[in-house]
């Protein structure tokens, strides 16, 4: 609540102390050593709350997370690899793996795996990840549409607006200008809304 991880990650180990089977709390302290740049105390607090339950969707994410902020990338990628085995009806580990590529910078691998995550749930903000890829690849058509899919995950005003921008710059690039104007109008007109 008042932003002191530190005193955060206390609180955690004080509950872990009286419930050391608490996977959830393992998972957080491990997330929170992670955004201190602790990484082995925070890979060791997510090996205990896997170890507690290996299928444990959100510790597989977040240990994968902590390999790849190391960028360790064999082992971000074999626990999300991991993550994905075990729940493959769900977006995330797509999404996240798209992710880890992205930081590889194999870009056509995270494309595939945030089409994966698109087509699993269509998660809103993957299609703006699936068009700026289709953009720097210089398929600005392509780009635009992937916008477009967004635009109609039905999204929150922000992520419309953004989505808006995005085609903009686009439009722009085709030389579209007329429709580039109506998606910055339609910007404002978001934002004067809000």
């Amino acid at each position: 609540i008042q932003g002191d991880r530190a005193e955060g990650i206390r609180i955690y180990r004080e509950l872990l102390e009286k419930y050391p089977r608490e996977k959830y709390a393992w998972s957080f302290v491990g997330r929170l050593h992670r955004f201190e740049g602790e990484y082995r105390e925070a890979i060791a607090c997510q090996e205990k709350a896997l170890g507690l339950d290996p299928a444990f969707d959100f510790a597989l994410n977040e240990i994968a997370y902590t390999y790849l902020r190391m960028q360790n990338y064999e082992k971000a990628i074999e626990h999300f690899r991991r993550y994905i085995a075990l729940h493959p009806g769900d977006a995330n580990p797509y999404d996240s793996m798209g992710e880890a590529y992205f930081a590889m910078g194999d870009l056509d691998e995270a494309a595939r795996m945030y089409e994966k995550a698109f087509t699993t749930t269509s998660m809103v903000g993957t299609a703006v990840i699936l068009s700026y890829l289709r953009g720097i690849h210089g398929d600005l058509p392509g780009a635009i549409a992937w916008i477009e899919r967004d635009m109609q995950t039905g999204g929150q005003p922000g992520q419309i607006a953004v989505d808006h921008c995005w085609r903009a710059a686009y439009r722009t690039g085709l030389g579209q200008f007329d429709g580039a104007l109506e998606d910055a109008r339609t910007v404002f007109a978001i934002a004067d809304s809000a």
